[in-house]
């Protein structure tokens, strides 16, 4: 008698542990779902709220430049991020920005805001005259102008 009191007293402990276990093991997968889709819903809204427009081209045989503006709602930090692809003849060639110029730039210096324009220029590689330009923003989106 006293044996299968012990033995019962050990079952219900060890359900008791599993339970525990269980439901820590729920509530730190909820945890990190919550955050996932936080920070996807965060990504959403930045990507709805980007805008950009060409706005001006002009370009020479190994040169491209070209005004674009930030025509969305959200703020772009990371200009060293934004890549332009450039049709030279048949070859579609990747540019990253390296020195972009933001006018005017009172609000926030080094940002790029919303309504400010982005001066870019890019030496081209090879190849005759470009013929279609993409610009790239960090975030996937995309404006794209025949020269």
């Amino acid at each position: 008698m006293v044996s299968s009191l012990i033995t019962s007293a050990i079952g219900l402990i060890i359900i008791l542990i599993a339970g525990y276990v269980v439901a820590t093991g729920i509530l730190v997968t909820s945890e990190t779902v919550i955050g996932a889709q936080k920070e996807m819903s965060a990504i959403q809204s930045d990507i709805l709220n980007t805008g950009i427009t060409i706005t001006n081209t002009d370009n020479e045989t190994d040169w491209v430049a070209l005004d674009v503006e930030n025509s969305g709602n959200s703020v772009i930090s990371d200009l060293g991020a934004i890549d332009i692809y450039v049709l030279e003849g048949t070859t579609m060639t990747r540019y990253t920005n390296n020195t972009p110029i933001i006018t005017p730039t009172s609000i926030n210096p080094g940002y790029w805001d919303p309504g400010e324009t982005l001066n870019i220029s890019t030496t081209l590689n090879t190849g005759p005259y470009p013929k279609w330009v993409k610009v790239a923003t960090p975030n996937g989106i995309t404006a794209s102008a025949y020269l």
